[in-house]
C-alpha cells in the first residue's frame, strides 16, 4: 500500500485517482490468460499520456463499480490513438450468445479483453464477495471457459470480421482487492491464478471489531470509494469507528468497507488530508451463512 508521501496522493481529484488506479493498480491475477503486465499496458499509458493533462475529465454516471471500472478504461482509450470498441453483443439466429467487453487495435494485433473489478473475502478454500453471491473460483472458471472463448466462436469471428475486427488474442484484466481474515485461526487458500503482488486487505466479523480496530484513525467508505485508495478530508478515531460499526450491525446486515488512514499535508492547498494505509471489510456475524 502507498505511504502518505506517495505521488499517488498528490492527485487531489477522486476521479483522477480512480482513473489512474484502474490502469496501474496491482493485477488480481497473473496467469496465461490474465497476465499481470501485458506489453500493451505500458503502450496504452504512453499513448494516452498523463490523465492530469487531459483537457476534460468525464465522470461516470454508473452506480455499479464494475461499470464504473469499464468506463474508466474507455476514458483511457479515448485519449489514445488506438481503434477500440466496447460491449459488442454476439448473436446467432436472433439469440444473444454473450458480450465482448472490449476490442483494441494496438497497431500490431487485435485483442479481445474482458474487464473485471472484484472484491473477495477469504475463508477456507473459498474467496467470497461481500454480498455472498459471487465467488472467485466461479469467476475464474466463467472467464476462462465462457467469456474468453466467445470471440473464437465461428459466429463471433464472422460478425467481428464484418466490423473490421480480427482478434488474435483473448485475455482478462482483473483488478480489485482480496481481504484476508484478521482472525489468525481462519485460513484462506489462494487459487493458483492469483498474482502474488495483488492488493490485500483484512476482514473480520462485526463482533470482533473491538479486537482488531484498536488504534489509529479510520474512514468508512461509500460504495463508490472502494475502487482506489482513499484520500479523505476527515477521519475518525478507532473508538468512534467501533461505536459506529456497532450501531450499524445492530440494525443492518450490510457489509461495510473502511480504511485505516494517516495524515497527509497537501502541498497544493495546505489542507490536511488523510491517506489510506490499509483496507478493511467488516461483515455481519452470520456471514457468509
Amino acid at each position: 500500500m502507498q505511504t502518505p508521501d506517495d505521488p499517488f496522493f498528490q492527485l487531489t481529484d477522486k476521479h483522477l485517482r480512480d482513473l489512474t488506479w484502474a490502469l496501474v493498480s496491482p493485477s488480481l491475477l497473473d496467469c496465461s490468460w490474465s497476465a499481470a503486465q501485458p506489453q500493451w499496458f505500458s503502450q496504452l499509458q504512453q499513448q494516452a499520456g498523463s490523465p492530469a493533462s487531459w483537457p476534460r475529465i468525464k465522470h461516470s454516471k454508473h452506480s455499479r463499480l464494475g461499470l464504473i471500472f469499464e468506463s474508466l478504461w474507455h476514458e483511457w482509450l479515448q485519449h489514445s490513438n488506438w481503434r477500440w470498441d466496447a460491449n459488442i453483443q454476439i448473436s446467432q439466429y436472433g439469440r444473444t450468445l454473450g458480450e465482448l467487453d472490449l476490442l483494441i487495435d494496438t497497431g500490431e494485433q487485435h485483442c479481445h479483453i474482458e474487464l473485471a473489478l472484484k472484491f473477495y473475502l477469504g475463508i477456507g478454500n473459498d474467496w467470497i464477495g461481500p454480498n455472498r453471491r459471487d465467488r472467485l473460483a466461479n469467476k475464474i472458471r466463467h472467464t476462462r471457459e465462457q467469456q474468453l472463448p466467445l470471440s473464437r466462436l465461428a459466429e463471433a469471428q464472422q460478425q467481428l470480421a464484418a466490423m473490421g475486427w480480427h482478434p488474435t488474442d483473448s485475455e482478462a484484466v482483473f483488478r480489485g482487492c482480496l481481504f484476508y481474515p484478521a482472525d489468525s485461526t481462519v485460513t484462506a487458500q489462494l487459487p493458483q491464478e492469483v498474482n502474488r503482488l495483488h492488493w490485500q486487505g483484512r476482514w473480520c466479523h462485526a463482533s470482533a471489531v473491538p479486537n482488531h480496530i484498536t488504534e489509529g484513525f479510520w474512514v468508512i467508505l461509500a460504495r463508490d470509494e472502494w475502487l482506489s485508495p482513499v484520500l479523505s478530508p476527515i477521519a475518525a478515531s478507532a473508538a468512534d469507528v467501533v461505536q459506529l460499526l456497532g450501531c450499524h450491525f445492530r440494525h443492518l446486515q450490510v457489509p461495510l468497507c473502511l480504511a485505516r488512514v494517516k495524515p497527509l499535508q497537501q502541498q497544493s492547498t495546505g489542507q490536511q488530508q488523510w491517506a489510506e494505509q490499509q483496507r478493511w471489510m467488516v461483515v455481519a456475524d452470520r456471514w457468509p451463512d
